[in-house]
């Protein structure tokens, strides 16, 4: 058994690819077997490492033993419910192991090379036994086609929620702008606002004063010329008696 980092796939790219292979993801128990703190020694990786297994859906194990946060053999689900990033792919720390139900080993070349053995009744020749070299190969490339394909659509899902990630944050950075621009045109208009109130205000205020001003002068000035008139009147008569008497 080993394993493998690819990173960012999730539970059911993993799966599928594992289906398309022959096999099954392994149990958690064909990992750590009962009463054992530490996974089988062929999946034991240093670091983070969850690997994906068949126990539920989106349901992983921790095979880091060392220099990793987490316990080796700890279930993700059972300690933290079912992670986010196994049905998004968004941590690079995923590990995959598939397994393959083990095959009877293919016949040399030199025994299909071999002339084909005959019937000792009948003389006519007697198929050979198992898989031709043909059928073999025919069966390798449907397998590696069949792991290609798997790892491009776990590379469009990561491409696809990337792609999504990252409209979200434009999307995000755009209402964020609107935001700002509303603010700064509502705080415009009331200045506007403001502006058309208070200049008729100050205007008519300002003449208001001008006018209190020009009548208090008006005022304080009607009254020394009705003092200075009045003076003037008691000098002439004073004047008048002055020279009445004397006559």
């Amino acid at each position: 058994m080993s394993v493998t980092n690819i990173p960012k796939s999730t539970w059911d790219a993993l799966n599928n690819k594992c289906k398309t292979e022959g096999g099954k993801l392994f149990s958690s128990a064909d990992i750590c077997k009962p009463g054992e703190t530490l996974p089988i020694s062929s999946v034991r990786v240093s670091g983070d490492a969850w690997l994906a297994v068949s126990d539920n859906t989106n349901e992983w194990i921790q095979i880091g033993v060392d220099k990793s946060p987490h316990p080796p053999c700890l279930s993700h689900t059972q300690n933290f419910g079912p992670p986010q990033w196994g049905m998004s792919g968004t941590l690079d720390s995923t590990y995959y192991a598939c397994n393959i139900p083990v095959t009877a080993a293919p016949p040399t070349s030199q025994t299909t090379t071999q002339s084909a053995p005959t019937s000792p009744a009948s003389g006519t020749p007697v198929p050979p036994i198992g898989p031709s070299q043909e059928d073999i190969q025919k069966e390798r490339l449907a397998r590696e086609k069949a792991e290609k394909d798997a790892l491009d659509r776990a590379k469009a899902e990561k491409d696809a929620a990337d792609k999504a990630k990252a409209e979200k944050e434009a999307d995000k950075k755009r209402e964020t702008t609107r935001g700002w621009g509303l603010t700064i045109g509502i705080l415009l208009l009331i200045s506007l606002i403001c502006c058309c109130i208070m200049v008729p205000i100050l205007y008519f205020s300002s003449g208001l004063i001008s006018d209190m001003i020009f009548g208090a002068a008006v005022y304080e000035g009607s009254k020394i010329v009705r003092k200075g008139i009045s003076d003037t009147a008691g000098v002439l008569n004073k004047g008048l008696e002055y020279l009445t008497k004397k006559k």
